[in-house]
């Protein structure tokens, strides 16, 4: 770890601090190993820690901090954190009222005021420890402002995230080099997982991998894809959508694929989805407002039959819950790329009788002229 990028990134955390009034800032992972919604991610940006370790927290104030870690991984922590965690550590088991205690403990013996002020990233704090934390001091929830502070990745965060690009990217070439007329969306799913897993994929962080083929594969979120008894057939669209974790961090790549020649319905969708997204792609730029990439981006797909079968522009990247920049017009129009932002740009059409189709590649901002960490086709041909 370059100690360099950890001072910046404690910096960009104390800034947080100072700018909401906050004493202190609690990180918390009370949540068993195999969890992957309970552990903050946080967590892994300030110390390097996974969610293997359950019951542990960060405390940081504005002069130090207090890493707690389970007291049989003092060892193995010592070893893998970027901070040095702190003793007396939590036992295996402890409920959740002693876990509450600690972090009182912790937090009284650095903030002089009777009732602190803590904030917590609220997506990712129980209630079963917030809640009894909030009797005794005043709970500020700054889930969305430590998104905005991180926004801008740094060189560590862009690295880990080509990893995980690579990963998915093979997790891709695993379905074209094995898809066949007969197999399920299930099937091609966990085969490109096991790939994944097998070059270091922790887990996918949105759920099962999108695996959605024929003319009913149209729904947005992939709510009915990978069902076993759904086999591809010749000419199909078939859409995935690939999205593996890598130390913490997040790939989201979406590919089409075609089961022999394109009949005419199928290369028009095409044709207008890709143009939607090699547009919002031009627009990744910095100092370009959210609603106005969005509106180059659908400008031609409006004036087509698809234009309320169509959707994006996509989404923020980076660790497992990183949404920010959220690529929303109606509630993030205003805000403007910025240098180091790290974007999932994602157009897909859904048309009942034709099938699905969806792009989408991994950018970091980059002036006039991104960091590409992907780049899909219009169509991956494959079949027998």
């Amino acid at each position: 770890m370059n100690a360099d990028i950890l001072s910046q990134r404690l910096s960009k955390m104390r800034g947080l601090l100072a700018e909401e009034g906050l004493d202190a800032l609690l990180i918390t992972n009370y949540s068993d190993a195999g969890s992957t919604t309970g552990f903050d991610h946080n967590l892994t940006y300030l110390s390097n820690l996974s969610r293997t370790y359950p019951n542990s927290f960060l405390l940081l104030t504005k002069d130090d901090y207090y890493l707690c870690v389970d007291r049989f991984e003092i060892e193995r922590a010592g070893q893998e954190s970027w901070l040095k965690p702190v003793q007396p550590a939590l036992i295996i088991g402890y409920p959740t009222e002693d876990y509450v205690a600690l972090i009182l403990k912790a937090l009284h013996e650095r903030v002089a005021r009777p009732r602190p002020r803590l904030g917590v990233n609220g997506r990712r704090a129980l209630a079963s420890v917030a809640l009894p934390l909030a009797r005794q001091v005043e709970l500020m929830d700054v889930g969305l402002e430590i998104e905005r502070a991180r926004a801008a990745k740094d060189a560590l965060e862009i690295e880990t995230m080509r990893a995980a690009c690579r990963i998915a990217e093979a997790g891709v070439q695993t379905i074209v080099s094995n898809i066949r007329v007969g197999m399920s969306e299930l099937e091609l799913a966990l085969m490109a997982e096991h790939e994944m897993s097998k070059l270091g994929a922790e887990y996918f962080w949105a759920g099962r991998t999108m695996v959605m083929a024929g003319p009913t594969a149209v729904s947005t979120v992939g709510s009915d894809s990978s069902r076993p008894e759904r086999k591809v057939a010749r000419g199909d669209l078939v859409h995935i959508d690939i999205f593996p974790s890598c130390r913490g961090y997040m790939a989201d790549i979406a590919r089409t694929l075609i089961m022999g020649r394109p009949a005419p319905a199928q290369q028009e969708v095409a044709d207008v989805t890709f143009e939607a997204f090699e547009r919002a792609i031009a627009s990744v730029k910095a100092g370009v407002q959210i609603k106005d990439l969005k509106a180059t981006a659908f400008d031609a797909a409006n004036k087509t039959p698809y234009r309320d079968l169509i959707f994006g522009p996509g989404h923020g990247l980076g660790l497992n819950e990183d949404l920010y920049p959220r690529l929303r017009p109606d509630r993030n129009g205003e805000i403007t790329l910025a240098d180091g932002m790290a974007l999932a740009i994602e157009l897909y059409t859904m048309v009942p009788g034709v099938g699905g189709v969806r792009y989408e590649d991994d950018f970091i901002v980059c002036g006039a002229d991104p960091l590409r960490l992907t780049r899909a086709e219009k169509f991956i041909v494959c079949g027998d």
